[in-house]
Order: C-alpha cells, then sequence, then structure tokens
C-alpha cells in the first residue's frame, strides 16, 4: 500500500481537477492505498495565472503545507495545468516541496492551454525547469502528451486518459419538442462557451429554434472572464 499525497484544489472550486480528485478519492484506489488529499481551494477572488501579492503569498503558503503533510508519504501526486506561466512556476514549487522531502513526485497536467501556449522557446525552456522536480508527468490527452514528449523526457510523460462512469444508470427523459442544449462548465472564452453562444445565435438565423442554457461560475482566471462571456449573450 502506497502512502499518497494528492495535491490539488477540491470543493468549493468547481472545475476538472476537483472533479477528477473526488473520484479518485471514491474509487477503488482509496482503498488499495493510503490517500491524503491537501485542498489548496480558497475563498478568495479567483486570480488564476496572474502574478499578485495573493497568488505569490498563497503559493508559498501551500508550498509549505505541501513540505509539512509529505513528511510521512511515499508519493506526493500534483492536480496543476501547466500554462501559463505563474501556475507552471506554482506547480514546479509544489513538486519541489514534496521533491525535498524525499517522495517521488507526479505532476497530472490538466488543461488543454498548453498546447498554444508553448509555442514560444523560452516557454519551452521554463517547462522544463520547473519540471524537473517531477519523477513522472501525466497527460491527459493525446496531444498535450505528444506536445510534453517534445519538451521533456519522453520516458518521464506518460498518458492517462480521463475516464467515464459507465455503471451510472441513464436518465431517460421525454421529448421536449424544442431542443434543449446545456452547457454545464466554467464560464469563460477558453471552454468554448463564447464560440457555443455564436453558434446558437447563426441557428436562430437560420430558423432553427431551440433553448441554449448555461451553468456554471467563475473561472480561475477572475470575474473579467466571466464577463466577456456575460456580455456575448
Amino acid at each position: 500500500m502506497s502512502r499518497v499525497l494528492l495535491v490539488g484544489k477540491g470543493a468549493p472550486d468547481r472545475g476538472g481537477i476537483p472533479s477528477f480528485v473526488e473520484t479518485l478519492l471514491g474509487s477503488r484506489l482509496a482503498d488499495e492505498h493510503d490517500l491524503r488529499f491537501l485542498n489548496l481551494a480558497h475563498t478568495g477572488t479567483p486570480q488564476g495565472g496572474r502574478a499578485t501579492v495573493g497568488n505569490l503569498g498563497r503559493t508559498l503558503r501551500d508550498a509549505a503545507a505541501v513540505w509539512r503533510d509529505a513528511g510521512d508519504r511515499d508519493i506526493v501526486h500534483v492536480h496543476s495545468a501547466l500554462a501559463p506561466a505563474v501556475t507552471l512556476l506554482r506547480a514546479g514549487l509544489l513538486a519541489w516541496a514534496g521533491r525535498v522531502r524525499g517522495c517521488t513526485v507526479i505532476v497530472h497536467a490538466h488543461g488543454g492551454g498548453i498546447q498554444s501556449w508553448l509555442s514560444k522557446p523560452w516557454r519551452r525552456g521554463l517547462l522544463r525547469w520547473a519540471m524537473r522536480p517531477a519523477h513522472r508527468v501525466v497527460a491527459v490527452w493525446t496531444a498535450g502528451r505528444d506536445l510534453l514528449q517534445q519538451v521533456l523526457p519522453p520516458e518521464r510523460v506518460t498518458l492517462i486518459d480521463n475516464g467515464v462512469a459507465v455503471d451510472v444508470p441513464r436518465a431517460t427523459g421525454a421529448d421536449h419538442g424544442t431542443p434543449r442544449i446545456l452547457f454545464v462548465g466554467l464560464l469563460t472564452p477558453r471552454k468554448g462557451v463564447v464560440d457555443l453562444l455564436t453558434a446558437s445565435r447563426l441557428l436562430r438565423e437560420r430558423g432553427v429554434q431551440h433553448e441554449l442554457r448555461l451553468l456554471g461560475g467563475t473561472p480561475d482566471e477572475g470575474p473579467d472572464a466571466e464577463a466577456q462571456v456575460r456580455a456575448a449573450l
């Protein structure tokens, strides 16, 4: 039985990482291994990816918490996006905190923004430096794995696709007549919500009646991104 420290954001945060970590904690892995979760969620205004005093202070406190909680662990499993630069450096610092405690360090790379962000040589160099403490980097999509293997030693990059629970009963709803489209996710242009609104407008102009509903909240990058979505409604 491995003693694992899961590091990432959980409730009350929303999004891919909290959902993924919750799945791990509720899976058979929790019975086969000693899993402990270090929840790095905060209640302040989201400032993801920005170089602010608040982010710097939180990063230093979180790194200290990883160092403290990793003392009796075998593995430190960090869940983070790897772009932009501030987020990447944060992930690297959390990985170093686990490495200096003598743990095997895994960085689980979430988010597709890395594909466009790694277009410049200095960013690739920053990724190589920030991921030096990681024994293994896990990609969750094929294009991400291929890109990371171009920057990092290929043997250190592993692809583990996000899973889908197949044993959940599927509800069979009644026909509503007018088609209903439901978007569930963070309200940010990077999730394609503005594109979805544009597509909806084109359908309406072509006489295709439908209902579009958005269910979500403020993304990690802050309220300005949500405001762009609301302005496009």
